[in-house]
């Protein structure tokens, strides 16, 4: 009997997933694993591709400018604002943007692209330059979003 419920008891364990947060901050020194202010990426697309279903991207002030269009193929929350370093999120203060480009020639088609069907939250961020922010099979929950120079959508569904 005891060893029946150990092994119910290890599988059980074995299938719980956690979400975590995964930090972002441009002025971070190269090579850091997103687990902290103090290791976080540099860049939005590194989180991404560590990301898994239920994290959180907590994106510290700056202007980001992805190479490529980010993908978001899993439910997560990615929220801006944050000082530089790490503190309270103050989206009004810490402003956090997310530019297509600044080349017309250069846009990218969409800065998201969610490809999920399941609930994506962003929050505390601007969007700016590009032909379409946001490309989404999703539910999506948008706070403190701002949209800037879009040449086609805001949101394409």
């Amino acid at each position: 009997m005891i060893k029946k419920l150990l092994v119910l008891s290890l599988l059980l364990l074995g299938s719980y997933s956690y979400s975590v947060d995964i930090h972002v901050d441009q002025t971070a020194p190269a090579g850091g694993d997103g687990l902290s202010w103090a290791t976080a990426f540099q860049d939005i697309q590194s989180a991404l591709t560590i990301a898994n279903a239920d994290d959180t991207i907590l994106i510290a002030q700056g202007i980001y400018q992805p190479v490529n269009t980010l993908d978001i193929n899993v439910p997560l929350t990615i929220r801006g604002g944050y000082p530089a370093g790490g503190g309270l999120q103050n989206p009004s203060v810490n402003i956090t943007s997310i530019q297509g480009d600044l080349d017309p020639a250069n846009l990218l088609p969409e800065i998201f692209d969610i490809t999920v069907n399941s609930e994506t939250t962003i929050n505390g961020v601007n969007l700016l330059n590009g032909i379409d922010a946001i490309y989404t099979v999703s539910d999506l929950n948008l706070s403190q979003v701002n949209f800037q120079q879009f040449s086609s959508h805001a949101i394409f569904f």
